[in-house]
């Protein structure tokens, strides 16, 4: 049952629909593609499965749960072992263990059709004896097994295929004030990079574990956002004016990308907020304060 995305795999499809499904997702059990497999390794300390395959795909599960089984499986592709690339909860149907958009282990067929939508390809198959169904949608990063019984099994996203490749317009500030004013954490989720990072005081702040758990448990995270000299206070002030620019670095193999950059000239708390096209979106990459502008500690 541990496989690697298969995505790219060329089943014979027997549903063909033209009904459109649920977009592709950045969200499964709290943790994100593109995020650091440290966070993981940090949220489940004991390694159920660890094994690098010969073409150098990085395989790590989790337990989730022992009685009812869950495992949680972490893949990173070859030459990027450091950050995950797809994310795979598979296990017992009884446990009804949450996965994303109100969908539970367990579920029927049915159930999760009318959730995403009408698959493209259905497969039956068999794995020695044992017969499962496994269903993949048109354009999207998600896929989900079923056992002969018809209950779901697995559900996994896998890289970002069926995001936009590119903007229609720059980003703005709107969206990130709005979401800290009203402490809202879903959408700041969505606003965040996987691999953001904020540098205050002298130190960097990160995701140290899901996202999902990090925006409501991580105190260092929290006060830097939604703290007393943290980012709310700082753009809820009068000198936060904004002035967007653009930044371009290489990414690799002679590529470039390009970065909004809103810089603060006059913030005595704030120096830019970094945003980068990522999956689909804008989002903030990096946040920076100023040396000395805020004295309060984050630990």
């Amino acid at each position: 049952m541990l496989r690697r995305p298969q995505a790219w795999l060329l089943f014979p499809a027997t549903i063909v629909c033209f009904v459109q499904s649920v977009l592709s997702q950045l969200s499964l059990a709290g943790f994100q593609p593109g995020q650091f497999l440290r966070t993981a390794e940090a949220a489940y300390p004991a390694v159920r499965v660890e094994r690098t395959a010969e073409d150098h795909w990085l395989t790590k599960g989790f337990t989730i749960s022992v009685m009812p089984e869950v495992t949680i499986i972490f893949q990173a592709l070859p030459g990027e072992p450091r950050r995950i690339h797809s994310i795979q909860v598979i296990g017992d149907p009884a446990s009804r263990h949450p996965l994303m958009l109100g969908m539970r282990l367990g579920m029927t067929e049915k159930e999760v059709v009318g959730i995403l939508g009408p698959s493209k390809e259905r497969k039956a198959y068999k794995d020695g004896d044992v017969d499962y169904v496994r269903l993949d949608w048109e354009s999207r990063n998600y896929s989900c097994e079923f056992d002969g019984k018809g209950r779901l099994i697995s559900f996994m996203l896998y890289g970002f295929q069926g995001f936009p490749d590119k903007p229609e317009m720059m980003p703005d500030t709107s969206e990130l004030k709005a979401a800290i004013r009203e402490t809202n954490l879903s959408v700041l989720e969505e606003i965040l990079a996987p691999d953001f990072e904020i540098y205050l005081n002298g130190e960097v702040i990160k995701y140290e574990k899901a996202a999902t758990t990090d925006l409501e448990e991580n105190s260092r995270l929290r006060k830097a956002v939604l703290g007393p000299g943290g980012l709310k206070e700082a753009l809820s002030l009068k000198d936060a004016e904004e002035d967007f620019q653009l930044r371009v670095a290489e990414a690799g193999e002679g590529s470039m990308h390009m970065y909004s950059v809103c810089k603060f000239p006059k913030s005595k708390l704030l120096k830019e907020i970094v945003y980068t096209y990522f999956a689909g979106r804008w989002r903030i990459y990096e946040i920076a304060f100023r040396e000395g502008g805020n004295k309060t500690q984050v630990k």
